[in-house]
């Protein structure tokens, strides 16, 4: 194996463990919500709080540790992600493990743009865009392992055991990223007011609006996805993590769909996104009183999961390359910044809809967040150069 794939499967793999920490509860919320004696809303209600800290200490850590070497600033992050898992391994009550779970979100956005920074270093001239879709592939192996994985091994081992085992293998990770990775120093000159010029770029700021809307129409429903299997479809514990499962594969599938969307259409790919959104929803309203139908439609929903990515990823690195070079790093965390902007913006508008009319809203929120979204993307296709 050539040291370029090396990096890119320890990428993966440290991506896979990110996505499992953020994605794990999406799986076991049942489980927590018995344990804690708490409702399905309280955990879900972490999502939310998790994807906002996620997103602004991405804002606040890229500037401020921007003077240390980019390999040693992800080094001890990876160290410090590894520890807050073990915290939460132990938590002891609803507010210990959610302020665990609130630790490891500092701290996991900063671990993933540094990943996104480091591919422009492994990768070889002109596979840039592939190596991408590692990044994205192990997140999505989070759902299509982790999620249903975690669910049902929940019920074998116990919640607290999964965790300490990111904790665990985050700490392996260190070893591998040590051995493969190049010791990039990064522009520690960079001064923290020129990090923060991409917050003041109008082009940066419609992609965010843009992406966040997108992966928010699909998290309002995703997010309540097990409980809406176990309590509104009634599913068993090895249904549900069937169904987890299968979304799980589609979704993984949904990267290489998103990776050939920005081949064939570039910027382009986002209105198209949006009608794809739009029309998944509107299909899953018309069969809503047919269970085998229902859960053929939210299977299928996998595939649209992260169609987002790789274009606006690349729009983002894109844009901050042409105005805004010496900010390398904080361009490459401005998806991930976008993706959770748009997870706690869904959640909330699941909370939301789940709070008011049970589980018969669940799709129409998303559906008007994707119908806000569409006319931003064509807005996007017109006025940011390809």
């Amino acid at each position: 194996m050539s040291k370029a794939l090396k990096a890119l499967s320890t990428i993966v793999f440290v991506s896979f463990l990110l996505g499992s920490n953020e994605f794990i509860i999406l799986g076991i919320s049942s489980e927590l919500a018995h344990n804690f004696n708490v409702s399905a809303n309280q955990i879900g209600s972490l999502t939310t709080i998790y994807a906002v800290v996620y997103a602004i200490f991405i804002v606040i850590l890229i500037p401020l540790t921007s003077a240390l070497h980019n390999f040693k600033r992800l080094i001890w992050f990876v160290v410090i992600f590894a520890s807050t898992n073990i915290l939460t391994a132990i938590s002891f009550n609803y507010y210990f493990f959610a302020f665990s779970r609130i630790a490891s979100a500092t701290i996991v956005g900063t671990i993933n743009s540094l990943l996104i920074a480091f591919i422009s270093k492994v990768a070889p001239e002109g596979k840039e865009t592939t190596y991408l879709v590692g990044v994205f592939t192990g997140i999505s192996l989070a759902s299509v392992l982790g999620v249903p994985c975690y669910s049902f091994l929940t019920g074998i081992i116990g919640w607290r055991i999964l965790f300490a085992l990111i904790g665990g293998l985050s700490l392996l990770s260190v070893v591998m990223l040590s051995l493969v990775l190049p010791h990039w120093d990064g522009d520690v000159s960079t001064s923290i007011s020129n990090q923060y010029a991409v917050f003041r770029d109008s082009e940066m700021l419609l992609g965010i609006a843009v992406t966040g809307l997108s992966v928010a129409a699909v998290y309002s429903f995703y997010t309540y996805l097990e409980p809406f299997l176990r309590t509104n479809i009634q599913l068993n514990t090895t249904s549900t993590s069937l169904v987890l499962g299968l979304f799980g594969l589609m979704s993984l599938f949904s990267n290489h769909v998103s990776s050939w969307l920005q081949r064939r259409f570039a910027q382009e790919s986002f209105p198209r996104i949006f009608l794809i959104i739009i029309v998944c929803f509107i299909v899953a309203m018309l069969v809503r009183d047919n269970p085998v139908f229902e859960v053929l439609v939210i299977i299928m929903f996998g595939t649209i999961l992260y169609l987002i990515g790789t274009p606006a990823t690349v729009l983002f690195i894109n844009i901050s390359k042409r105005n805004h070079p010496a900010a390398d790093v904080m361009g490459a965390s401005i998806y991930p910044i976008a993706f959770n902007v748009g997870i706690s913006l869904g959640s909330m508008t699941g909370g939301a809809m789940l709070e008011a009319f049970n589980f018969d809203g669940i799709f129409f929120g998303g559906l008007i967040l994707a119908m806000l979204g569409l006319p931003l993307s064509m807005i996007l296709v017109k006025k940011i150069p390809a």
